[in-house]
């Protein structure tokens, strides 16, 4: 239907109404849902009990009980509501229109019609305004909920949603000149490999008793509790939130039937069918050319992954089987690790001279996990001798899998995968894909003067020593022998991808140096001013300029976050505001800054972006004195930033064999200030329950809140008869800790002990070891944050590990470990505090020499300090910042009972930027003039204003 609407809105011109009928007036979307899962914990405890036959019935009936337990609220529950104000004005508009068409010459009626639309243009703004606001506030009190951070995640970048993601797809896929027929077959020949299967070898390694063992429930538990709430789900239609919400009985069904499939080594047939979907690369074209697929599989069947996974991955670390220059999908190793050998042999050129080429080399395997050969990964787990059991799994898991794709719901075929590749998205793909580079490493060795590094399929070669010719024929040695082994396992280098940088500082002696020239099977490697390793850029005259360009953008995005999420009377507060800045801007800096060759500038411009940020995180001016916002302890300076990334990496570092060849090759001269730990046995590790230790307890500045938990505790514990308050004290004149252990609610004095040790934390290690193995207590509680570390990573010291595996199998038990305050009135760690205390000051034999002692005010002054300073050390990357931001702090913050607009107020006062005349007259001298206009002062300041004026 086509209409006149005999509106011109002020122009000569009238609207044409065009109406198409086209389904439904409203789109409906998808009906909220909410899932009662104690309700479904309990539908499942009083079903009946489920054998493990067969893994249909058994998928079949949870989905049963999760439609059971879903509640889905009313229509009118989750409508639209319209402002009824607004309502009214259109429907009065709508009634002066009509009036007005009937009588075009009447004046009076079009004044009201043009007051009367600016009106309701000025209301709607408001009302734009009010709702923004409040779902700002909203965002305030809920910032841990996935919608808030998607809101602001959208905010900064509106192409990284996943509704743009779609839009983006469909765009592409529009783009397509075929039919929809040609467009399926078209994508699956591109992202779907299409091989030939082939007759896979069977096991010739040793046996292993310990890889090929039963599945335990304590594995599927600690399995269920990795797997992410919000992974898509399989073919099977189980998402990972329902094996999460399992109840005992059908967890115990679970491993059940992942231990038959252990047992026969054959997978169901579901579980190797994946769904193939497609998502835009970012930062290209829209064109089918730049999709990346991914696969999603059945998530009861990646439990059995997480299960096999988290098996292979502690053997291959316990025995050393990983070559130390990969780093790819290890645990307690990441990319900065990589990162932090350009840094140290080109940046800082530490292995070569000052003037000399430095080359980098960054090599691209073309879609590795797609091509990869089978058979090449089941030859490198044969000799690692992982058991027939293991083998036979993996074997399965790579054989008779099939792929659909889905795009737009168009009808796709399934396509059978053959001999090559892995599943993009399962859990064991990057472990077999570092199987079949596992013997990458030995063939560059031998090769002089290189250095290189393996992060899943980015291969990095570079030197940093040697004239170009012999700089040219080591990176073409090397090109040539990863070649050669990636086309022996069905990969191939890409030398239009792959990129060369030459690193030559500007020099006087050397103005026109010569080139080097690369080649990837006779196609040469182009050479770039810029590189990257891993998101880490490096420029070949070793500048920052790119680096610093791209920190300011992002630096820039979340300012004007800030500003459109808050103001100085409504949003989110500063404590959100300030996560908001560490989590899109200062972990940014974090993540290139260390690594970086900073000069004097660079820092100078790295600080004022993130005072830029924390300024407009408090709605204070730009001109804020940079001492008053250091005052308010709110913010770090980036060598505070630096310094605390770089001891924690160490620290992390310290705890691998990996990374303590990585420091030793580059000549880190640090010592862990953990000392050198023993492994905890695992099936002993497998009983501690460790919960997370208590955030902001430094001794010095959050006193309240240590003993504020002080009381939480004792409340908690006692009368408690399972309990077990342990301490350690120095002798003063030995390399010794007394031990003692405390247990009851009379917290009598059950087990004693010294040992010979180096560090306090030693001591503190030991006594909670002793209290597992001489007491029947269920829960040990520790003042010592360094000794529940150590638990929580797995490693201790050697006298606590004695004490452990000495324990007797009766006495082995769950127990959980806490961390209590010390020195807070809590009267079991009290008892045990004194009682260590008291071994340390007994008398001595008669016939032992006593040398001349300090008195006891001293000696109780000089051991409280150093146990207290081992007890509470600065290790981790928040205590090192909080400490420094601590020291500086002058002014308290904001209560928590005011509100936005008095919130920004404190902080104007604290740092004496508060709007007053005197202020004004100095950035608007037209506008305003400084004088006072109460009492007529010359210069009306915020001191005047506050105190002087009457």
């Amino acid at each position: 239907d086509i209409s006149n609407l005999h509106k011109h809105l002020g122009s000569d011109h009238y609207i044409i109404q065009t109406i198409l009928k086209a389904g439904p007036l409203r789109r409906k979307g998808k009906q909220p849902a909410l899932v009662d899962w104690d309700a479904f914990r309990e539908l499942r405890a009083s079903s009946s009990p489920e054998s493990a036959t067969s893994i249909d019935q058994w998928t079949a009936s949870l989905l049963r009980d999760v439609k059971r337990a879903t509640k889905t609220p009313p229509e009118n529950a989750v409508g639209d509501t319209v402002d009824t104000k607004l309502l009214h004005m259109w429907e009065a508009l709508a009634g002066l229109r009509k009036r007005y068409n009937s009588n075009k010459f009447n004046r009076s009626l079009r004044k009201r019609i043009a007051i009367l639309t600016r009106q309701i243009e000025d209301y709607a703004l408001q009302l734009s305004r009010q709702n923004w606001h409040q779902l700002c506030n909203v965002m305030e009190r809920l910032p841990n909920v996935p919608k808030t951070w998607n809101i602001l995640r959208h905010m900064i970048d509106p192409t990284s949603t996943k509704t743009a993601q779609r839009h983006s797809l469909i765009t592409a896929l529009h783009s397509y000149t075929g039919t929809n027929e040609d467009l399926i077959q078209d994508l699956s020949n591109r992202y779907i490999v299409h091989a030939t299967s082939v007759d896979l070898p069977r096991y010739t390694g040793a046996d292993n008793p310990a890889l090929d063992s039963e599945i335990t429930k304590a594995e599927v538990r600690s399995a269920v509790s990795q797997l992410r709430p919000r992974s898509a789900p399989g073919p099977d239609h189980i998402t990972n939130k329902i094996l999460r919400n399992l109840d005992e009985e059908s967890l115990d069904t679970l491993t059940s039937y992942l231990q038959t499939v252990w047992e026969s080594g054959e997978m169901p047939k579901q579980w190797k069918t994946a769904t193939v979907i497609l998502l835009p690369k970012p930062g290209k074209p829209l064109t089918i050319e730049n999709l990346r697929p991914i696969s999603l599989t059945s998530c009861v069947g990646k439990v059995l992954e997480h299960v096999i996974h988290t098996r292979l991955q502690r053997y291959m670390e316990d025995n050393s089987l990983y070559p130390h220059t990969m780093f790819g999908f290890r645990p307690q190793l990441s990319t900065q690790d990589v990162m932090l050998q350009p840094k140290s042999h080109i940046i800082d050129g530490e292995d070569g001279s000052r003037y000399g080429t430095r080359a980098i080399l960054g090599l691209d395997l073309t879609k590795a996990f797609d091509n990869v050969l089978h058979i090449s990964i089941l030859d490198a787990l044969a000799t690692l001798n992982v058991g027939a059991r293991t083998y036979l799994y993996i074997r399965n898991f790579l054989t008779d899998r099939t792929a659909t794709l889905s795009v737009n719901d168009l009808p796709a075929p399934s396509i059978a995968l053959g001999g090559r590749g892995t599943p993009q998205g399962s859990v064991l793909s990057p472990f077999l894909f570092n199987l079949a580079m596992l013997h990458l490493p030995p063939l560059l060795e031998d090769i002089p003067d290189l250095h290189h590094s393996i992060y899943a399929d980015d291969i990095t070669l570079w030197i940093a020593r040697g004239s170009d010719g012999e700089i040219q024929d080591a990176l073409q040695l090397a090109i040539d022998r990863i070649t050669t082994y990636a086309e022996q396992r069905g990969l191939s280098c890409s030398p239009q991808k792959s990129e060369l940088l030459l690193y030559r500082p500007r020099s006087p002696h050397n103005r026109d140096p010569p080139s080097i020239n690369l080649h990837v099977q006779h196609h040469p490697i182009r050479t770039v001013p810029t590189i990257r390793v891993l998101d880490f850029r490096i420029q070949q005259n070793g500048g920052n300029s790119d680096t610093m360009q791209l920190l300011h953008h992002h630096v820039y995005q979340t300012t004007r976050l800030i500003s459109r999420i808050a103001n100085k009377h409504h949003g989110m507060k500063e404590a959100n505001l300030i996560r908001l800045v560490t989590a899109f801007s200062i972990s940014r800096i974090l993540y290139v800054a260390p690594f970086m060759k900073l000069t004097l500038t660079d820092k100078k411009k790295l600080n004022i972006m993130i005072k830029r940020c924390c300024k407009c995180a408090l709605h204070l001016p730009i001109s804020t004195p940079n001492a008053k916002l250091n005052d308010l302890g709110l913010h770090n300076t980036i060598d505070e930033f630096i310094e605390a990334q770089r001891i924690s990496h160490y620290e992390r570092l310290c705890r691998t064999p990996t990374g303590r060849h990585l420091m030793c090759a580059l000549g880190i001269p640090y010592v862990s200030q953990f000392g050198q730990k023993t492994p905890i046995p695992p099936d002993i590790r497998d009983t501690f329950v460790i919960p997370p230790i208590p955030r902001n307890m430094h001794p010095e500045y959050n006193m309240e809140r240590r003993l504020d938990h002080a009381k939480q505790l004792a409340k908690r514990y006692a009368h408690a008869t399972h309990v077990a308050y342990v301490d350690a004290a120095e002798y003063p004149r030995h390399r010794a800790m007394a031990l003692a252990v405390a247990t009851g609610p009379q917290h009598i004095i059950t087990a004693t002990g010294s040992i010979r040790a180096t560090k306090p934390e030693e001591g503190e290690e030991a006594a909670i070891a002793l209290a597992y193995a001489t007491t029947h207590a269920s829960c040990i509680v520790s003042d010592s944050k360094t000794a529940i570390r150590s638990f929580t990573n797995g490693l201790i010291s050697q006298p606590a590990h004695r004490i452990l595996t000495s324990t007797p199998l009766s006495r082995r038990r769950r127990v959980e470990i806490i961390w209590a305050p010390g020195h807070s009135g809590l009267a079991g760690n009290e008892r045990a505090h004194d009682a260590a205390r008291a071994l340390v000051h007994r008398a001595r034999h008669s016939t032992e020499h006593l040398p001349s002692r300090p008195d006891a005010a001293e000696r109780d002054m000089m051991v409280s300090s150093f146990r207290d300073h081992a007890k509470d050390r600065m290790v981790t990357f928040g205590e090192i910042l909080m400490y420094y931001r601590k020291a500086r702090l002058k002014y308290p913050p904001p209560d928590k009972s005011l509100n936005k607009q008095q919130s920004t107020t404190w902080r104007l006062l604290q740092t004496r930027t508060l709007p007053c005349p005197s202020l004004y007259s100095r950035i608007y001298p037209a506008v305003y003039t400084p004088q006072c206009k109460a009492c007529g002062a010359p210069h009306a300041e915020l001191d005047h204003i506050i105190w002087a004026c009457p």
